[in-house]
């Protein structure tokens, strides 16, 4: 397997997860969310991003990250290590500034798992990307700027996918340095 090539940013995956798997997501993030607890509030004045609830390094979704690491090989022809997953509940208003992100997200996937809204583009430098529940964008994390502008849905909820490049200057981040997979650091 060699590496990714120099021109590329991102790709669109649509149907990144099977249907069977995207239903089983909708209803486990929605029971998640009715079991709230203050700890995954993000917290207000955040630099980034606003109004969200999020998870890291779940246990479904850290399996959906080990299962997922063929098919995100095969789309950037590059041998991975998994890192984390992180899932988030975006509402009305949020927003994401643009950044890059830290070294464990070297390559990352954001997939739609559900929303009252399909059309709330991710923008990489200046270029708006929409999906569907389902679809995935593969991107390089560290390297390209990613943003979205305010949200004016009610939710969204999203999947985060991180991994490293097994021969690259990241790959000491596997498993984001935890000792398991499904736990937090």
């Amino acid at each position: 397997m060699g590496t990714i090539g120099k021109d590329f940013n991102y790709i669109k995956v649509e149907n990144f997860l099977e249907k069977e798997v995207l239903d089983i997501l909708k209803k486990f993030t929605e029971i998640k969310f009715t079991l709230l607890d203050e700890d995954h509030f993000m917290p207000e004045g955040d630099a980034r991003s606003c109004g969200e609830v999020s998870y890291y390094g779940d246990v479904v979704m850290d399996s959906i990250l080990l299962l997922s690491k063929e098919k995100v090989e095969k789309h950037t022809n590059t041998k991975l290590l998994p890192t984390y997953s992180f899932w988030r509940v975006y509402s009305h208003g949020s927003y994401l500034l643009p950044h890059t992100d830290r070294p464990s997200c070297e390559i990352s996937v954001t997939v739609h798992i559900d929303g009252d809204k399909e059309d709330w583009p991710i923008y990489f430098n200046d270029t708006p990307i929409e999906t569907k529940p389902g679809d995935g964008i593969i991107y390089l994390g560290t390297k390209i700027k990613h943003s979205r502008k305010p949200f004016t849905g009610d939710y969204q909820t999203q999947l985060f996918l991180h991994y490293v490049n097994a021969d690259g200057k990241f790959k000491e981040y596997e498993k984001d340095k935890r000792m398991l997979y499904g736990i937090m650091k």
